[in-house]
């Protein structure tokens, strides 16, 4: 027929009354001939994907049947190279996504519309404890088991939320992942929607990472700061921390006792705000040196220091200062203790020693008048 010309590149003429061996030479030596005589002998039905090459050297892909008829075997012929191409294009992609995917650290599992696992990396092997081959097919929320670490209850899969809505979603903190020996991980997510050209939701790719040295880390953190502050809480004298600027970073309960200020007042404010005013311009510079060559140090050595309480009256002080390095720079730590009562003390003695003084004086000077 029509076909088959159009097929061998050949005519009508030089078609009829030839076998195959003349118009494809060396057609007897291929696979193709070897099913074509069995289903001859035989007389049954065949079919196979044939590859082959034309007499001018351009290859094309073939579906054939091989139908027994009355005179001998009718072979059907269906040129399927354009769907070769495409299934080699598809391979291809499909060899490439897998080499991508299997090089991500994240884990990474795909689902169709309904939810079903397509794909997953070694990586969410590794997470989920469920192998590809079990996971294939199987729901999402059957291999992807999460709950929550503080209520330990179920948390709604990211997966279903993007096939509800269509956003790209992420997981609440505090997830943990439950793998299937019962392993429980904490995790951060994604999930976002697969498109096709038309904008309609084909399925959902969910990118899943282990967080546990992070959640142990932050855990620890936690810990240190929670005793920091403990141990800053329970200081008996008020204590300060401030940037290098000059800028209240934070402060004890003490300083709030001693100064008057709620603590709110205070933080992110310049710490001259508890100093007379006098000061101010020289506390300043005072910092910048500090910052400069820091180190522990009692501060305005041979000075006498004074703080100003919110009600503007002044109280005298000693400050003990200490530099503490963090991740936004240098910090200094002021210990400030109340000296009024000491220096009262110390007014007091020097009034009696003065008068102790001035008695022996009176003294030597009556026994010289009596001499």
């Amino acid at each position: 027929n029509d076909g088959l010309v159009t097929q061998s590149g050949q005519t009508r003429a030089q078609l009829l009354g030839r076998t195959m061996m003349e118009c494809y030479p060396g057609i007897d030596a291929t696979e193709m001939f070897v099913v074509l005589r069995r289903c001859m002998s035989e007389r049954v039905h065949d079919r196979m994907e044939n590859q082959f090459t034309f007499p001018d050297g351009s290859v094309g892909w073939f579906e054939l049947r091989f139908v027994p008829v009355p005179e001998g075997t009718c072979i059907l012929s269906l040129d399927i190279t354009d769907r070769k191409r495409i299934e080699t294009v598809l391979r291809t992609s499909q060899e490439e996504l897998a080499i991508t995917l299997n090089s991500i650290g994240d884990a990474v599992i795909a689902t169709d519309v309904v939810g079903r696992v397509v794909r997953m990396n070694p990586a969410a092997e590794r997470l989920t404890g469920w192998s590809f081959v079990d996971a294939v097919g199987r729901s999402v929320t059957e291999v992807f088991c999460i709950l929550s670490e503080e209520t330990r209850g179920a948390t709604e899969s990211p997966v279903q939320r993007v096939l509800r809505e269509g956003v790209v979603v992420g997981l609440a903190n505090h997830t943990l992942l439950i793998s299937r020996d019962g392993t429980e991980r904490p995790i951060t997510n994604s999930g976002a929607p697969i498109r096709d050209d038309d904008g309609r939701t084909r399925g959902v790719v969910l990118v899943f990472r282990d967080m546990t040295h992070e959640a142990a880390a932050a855990k620890l953190l936690r810990e240190r700061e929670a005793m920091f502050r403990g141990v800053l809480e329970a200081a008996p004298d008020a204590v300060v921390i401030v940037d290098a600027e000059g800028l209240v970073k934070l402060l004890n309960a003490q300083t709030e006792r001693l100064f008057g200020y709620p603590r709110a007042e205070l933080i992110g404010k310049p710490v001259e705000l508890l100093l007379p005013a006098r000061f101010h311009a020289r506390h300043v510079k005072h910092v910048r040196d500090f910052v400069g060559s820091a180190q522990v140090r009692p501060m305005g050595a041979k000075m006498d220091l004074a703080g100003r309480r919110r009600d503007g009256t002044e109280f005298p002080v000693e400050v003990a200062l200490s530099p503490m390095s963090s991740a936004s720079g240098m910090l200094i730590t002021a210990a400030i203790r109340d000296v009024t009562e000491r220096k009262q003390a110390e007014a007091a003695r020097a009034a009696v020693e003065a008068q102790l003084f001035a008695s022996d004086r009176m003294a030597s000077v009556g026994i010289l008048a009596a001499g």
